[in-house]
Formats: C-alpha cells, sequence, structure tokens
C-alpha cells in the first residue's frame, strides 16, 4: 500500500511512476511525473486532493493490481484477485497519456475535483476506460482523445456529461470553450490531436442549451439525456459505457 499526504514530486522513470500492489491514496502533495511507461498503478485508488501532473507512454491512471513481469519489458501485469476500484473526490488532476487516459479494470466514482485527460491519439486505447460502471456525481471532467475506443460516463450517473465527436481530427493546442447563453463556463486546450472530447461539470443542466465551440466553428448542443453524445452535425453517436456498463471487447491491461 502507498500513502501520499503531502510533499512535492518530481518523477522519471522507466516502468510507472508511483506503484503499489494493493492500495493507493493520495490526499495532497505535488506530484510531477516528467515521463513513465504507466503514470500511477494500483490494485486500488483513491485521488482525494493534492495536484497530480502526469506523463504515460502506456495508460496514465491505471487501476489493475498485481507486480509489473515480463520478459526484458514493462507493463505486463499479474492480476491481483478481488475488485478493482478507482474513487476521486478532489484534487487537480492533469494526464498525458499515448494509451488509456485512465484504465480501470472494475469501477470508477468521481464525486469532486478537476480532470484534465490529455490523448490517446490512435484508436485502439480511450481517453476513459472501464469495466465496470463509471458513477460520476460532481467535479469537472474534460477528456481529448481518439474516438475508436472512446466510453462515457454511466447512466448511474447524477451529473450531466456532453461527448462531441469531431467530423476530422483538430490539432494540438486547439482550445474548445463550453458557453452558454454567449457566457463561457468551460475551457480547454488539448495538448494532442483530438477527434473526441468528454465535457462534465455539476453546472450543466439537463434541457439546457450550450455551444462548443472549436477554434472557429460553433456546434449547438441541447442536452436532452443524462449522457449526451452527438457529432458535429448533430446526430447521435454510439455511447460505450453509458449505457453498456462501460464493457469492450478485448483483453485488459
Amino acid at each position: 500500500d502507498i500513502v501520499i499526504t503531502g510533499g512535492t514530486f518530481s518523477l522519471i522513470t522507466g516502468d510507472d511512476g508511483i506503484h503499489a500492489d494493493g492500495d493507493m491514496s493520495i490526499s495532497d502533495g505535488n506530484i510531477l511525473i516528467h515521463d513513465s511507461y504507466e503514470g500511477i498503478e494500483a490494485a486500488t485508488m483513491t485521488l482525494s486532493g493534492g495536484i497530480i501532473n502526469l506523463a504515460a507512454r502506456d495508460d496514465g491512471i491505471n487501476v489493475a493490481g498485481g507486480n509489473d513481469t515480463g520478459q526484458g519489458g514493462f507493463g505486463y501485469d499479474r492480476f491481483a484477485s478481488g475488485d478493482q476500484w478507482l474513487h476521486i473526490t478532489n484534487g487537480d488532476i492533469t494526464v498525458d497519456a499515448q494509451g488509456d487516459g485512465i484504465d480501470v479494470n472494475g469501477d470508477m466514482e468521481m464525486s469532486g475535483g478537476t480532470v484534465l485527460i490529455n490523448g490517446p491519439t490512435n484508436n485502439g486505447n480511450g481517453a476513459l476506460d472501464f469495466d465496470g460502471t463509471f458513477n460520476l456525481t460532481g467535479g469537472t471532467l474534460m477528456a481529448a482523445g481518439s474516438y475508436g475506443m472512446a466510453q462515457t460516463p454511466s447512466n448511474s450517473s447524477s451529473q450531466m456529461s456532453l461527448m462531441l465527436v469531431y467530423t476530422s481530427g483538430q490539432e494540438a493546442g486547439t482550445t474548445v470553450v463550453l458557453a452558454e447563453n454567449d457566457v463561457e463556463k468551460l475551457s480547454f486546450t488539448p495538448t494532442k490531436p483530438f477527434q473526441m472530447i468528454l465535457i462534465s461539470s455539476s453546472d450543466m443542466q439537463e434541457g439546457a442549451a450550450y455551444a462548443v465551440k472549436t477554434g472557429g466553428n460553433t456546434v449547438n448542443i441541447t442536452l436532452t439525456d443524462l449522457v449526451t453524445a452527438v457529432s458535429e452535425t448533430g446526430e447521435a453517436v454510439p455511447q460505450r459505457g453509458g449505457g453498456m456498463g462501460g464493457q469492450r471487447p478485448g483483453g485488459r491491461r
């Protein structure tokens, strides 16, 4: 188990930035992981405070379990028995990932804090990847990445969320603004190219009309459902996670 209640960390590693075979709890501190294979990994994880800014060549936050094993390489997990879960209740978390932004081999809950996810750019991974449910009840979440395996929060959530899928990829450094009645509510400037952005905030209300401004383009969207997923042309797109409990084909890692 690992418990972090404060301090300053500046880390570079060939494997996990911070790894626990059991439980990980981070309640405060300033954690900067400049480079890693996976940013932070544990069998169960509670993030309740502090500042976390991480870059990973695979998953940013990985809730799996077991020691990393492999022949001359990293990233192969011997999974522990039992349930895996992630709880985010507070804190400022920024993820830059080439693999999944957040990968939970179980259930995920978020009730507070701010989570910003940059990546992935390949369609074999997603900004969010969870096997069970993602119950979103509070906080601010903005995730930009590829669309191929993108997931949305589950319908068990109480907070509204919006996924917008673009007809073509957007360049890194393109600012996305969520506005209501010409008043800016949220903005995010992804550091990687993206074709999908997921936005959720406690300020978002069902039935309200919002404008999503991306560069010089504006898309007007009314939140008709708890999870509203639409293309740039206004057509509904499939939700992976909202109605399916986050299940995806293929092996877990």
